[in-house]
């Protein structure tokens, strides 16, 4: 068994224990049960109007199942009460793992892959140590703790969604296939595999597909030296052919009919339901920012190079401008639009960290830029305690903290 190999067992391990007890308290609350009501429906039925990304309720339907419950019902009487009542929530529960797990092995090969590109050999417990915080960090919210820890902020961590959680590992795929993809020579394997992967990150969630197209388009505009040099079929074939074909499947569930939402453009307006006005916003999105936002600015010259930065911040920004103009009118108090930023902060998140492990920001030996770099890692951990804040706050009280106004 290779180091690798081990370290992606111990790091499935820790993420089980770590993140398992956070789901299981979540279940009874969050949008866990309005979910498997519609995957109770979908088993029912063979069908469902909504929602109309039902990802997460097939494969529930498809895994329970699966799963060897008639044994234990065999076993004791004890047994088969439980299952009966709470088999939808023990796959629930099961698939959450399985994406957390996912996640974060897509997390641990992209830091790997960084250090590989810089010829660093780290160990693997620090890599394994280092996957866990873009998983765990959360917004600087010490200002306004314990009333308001969420609404108002982005934060890609939350517990209480479990399409986001399903939707994470496949946009982080999605994402950095696309990078790795955008100028590479046509190949039907990638192109295959990136299509498959749009298609159930829409499924999922179609919000970071929303954002992700527009912000490779921007891209192809910032770079227009090589514009001619695109791989267009991976383009077309892979990204907007899956991607126009599934939103409309859901534009058309959701926005038409006598019982359908609308989307109007509306600044600003969703969010001031939950925060006193702009000023206070535009702080809570700063705060929420502050590592990626203090990492690029200091060391953009450095990062010239690094385009998947300059992706990862088109993609939130295209998400934070979605989240910020418009709204739904009847789903306004959902902030379903925000689910975007959100997405996009993991990756950007994700992206600057390796990023600053390859510049060496967490190297105290090397006295270069000591100062800089003791504040980018006082930054990072900062979000990652109030990440742990957060944490053992939803442990303790399931379900994200609200507070209107």
């Amino acid at each position: 068994m290779s180091r690798v190999q081990k370290s992606l067992i111990i790091l499935s391990v820790a993420i089980v224990i770590f993140f398992g007890i956070v789901i299981y308290r979540q279940l009874p609350v969050g949008d866990y049960q309005h979910h498997l009501d519609w995957a109770k429906e979908l088993a029912d039925t063979g069908y469902i109007y909504r929602p109309p990304n039902n990802l997460f309720q097939n494969l529930v339907v498809i895994t329970r199942p699966l799963l060897p419950f008639r044994i234990f019902t065999a076993i004791s009487p004890y047994f088969k009460t439980v299952i009966d009542k709470r088999s939808y929530d023990m796959v629930a529960l099961l698939l959450m793992m399985a994406a957390l797990i996912v996640t974060a092995w897509v997390i641990y090969k992209r830091f790997k892959d960084i250090q590989d590109e810089s010829g660093k050999k780290p160990a693997p417990w620090w890599l394994i140590g280092l996957t866990l915080v873009p998983m765990l960090v959360g917004p600087i919210f010490f200002f306004t703790m314990p009333e308001r820890t969420y609404l108002g902020y982005i934060t890609g961590n939350v517990y209480h969604n479990p399409t986001v959680i399903l939707l994470r590992p496949l946009a982080i795929a999605v994402f950095f296939l696309g990078f790795q993809q955008l100028y590479a020579r046509p190949a039907w394997k990638p192109i295959v595999l990136g299509a498959v992967l749009l298609a159930l990150a829409t499924q999922a969630k179609p919000n970071f597909t929303l954002t992700f197209l527009p912000a490779i388009a921007l891209y192809a505009l910032f770079d227009l030296k090589r514009f001619r040099s695109i791989n267009w079929w991976y383009v077309f074939v892979a990204l907007a052919l899956p991607a126009v074909a599934i939103l409309a499947e859901q534009y058309f569930m959701t926005y038409t009919g006598s019982n359908g939402d609308s989307i109007i453009l509306a600044p600003f307006q969703a969010i001031l339901q939950y925060v006193p006005n702009i000023g206070t916003e535009i702080i809570f999105i700063l705060l929420s920012i502050l590592f990626p936002l203090a990492f690029t600015i200091l060391y953009r010259q450095q990062l010239r190079g690094e385009k998947t930065i300059l992706l990862a911040w088109l993609n939130f920004l295209v998400g934070l401008g979605i989240a910020l103009l418009f709204t739904e009118v009847e789903e306004q108090h959902a902030l379903n639009f925000w689910w975007g930023p959100m997405v996009g902060l993991y990756i950007l998140f994700i992206e600057t960290i390796g990023q600053s492990l390859k510049m060496g920001v967490f190297n105290f030996r090397d006295k270069d830029k000591l100062v800089i770099k003791l504040s980018l890692t006082g930054i990072l951990l900062l979000h990652l305690i109030c990440g742990a804040i957060y944490y053992v706050t939803v442990i303790r009280t399931p379900a994200p903290i609200l507070l209107p106004g």
